[in-house]
């Protein structure tokens, strides 16, 4: 993992950081499940003893990450739906929960080279 992010402004960015901070979507699903077990830590939830030395784990491993990013302002995210347009605020931690999250797909296809993605293409032609 790569330390180190300067103020992420766009969502364009947010997908730069995550290529430059996790070497593939495993370790990036990896930090979104850290970031999920920290919220209930936040809240002053307790685990059972093999999820709280799964959260040691992970936070041994993603904390830097997380302290990089966790306290950013919002940024305004424009998504289209066919002809309508939605307009929300995130911070870039909620973002990536919110985007990649639940989505397989698309966290595989951000680790994706675009030699990878060619390759794809000419197998479907």
């Amino acid at each position: 993992m790569v330390g180190g992010c300067g103020i992420v402004k766009t969502t364009k960015e947010i997908r730069q950081w995550i290529k430059k901070t996790f070497k593939d979507a495993g370790d990036f699903d990896s930090f979104l499940s850290f970031v999920h077990l920290h919220g209930f830590v936040q809240q002053g939830r307790k685990f059972p003893l093999e999820d709280q030395a799964l959260y040691e784990a992970l936070r041994a491993q993603h904390y830097a990450a997380y302290h990089n990013i966790a306290h950013l302002p919002e940024l305004k995210i424009t998504e289209r739906f066919g002809k309508e347009i939605h307009t929300f605020m995130l911070t870039p931690l909620l973002y990536m929960d919110y985007f990649y999250g639940c989505d397989e797909k698309r966290m595989r296809a951000l680790f994706q080279t675009t030699l990878q993605r060619l390759q794809k293409k000419r197998c479907l032609l």
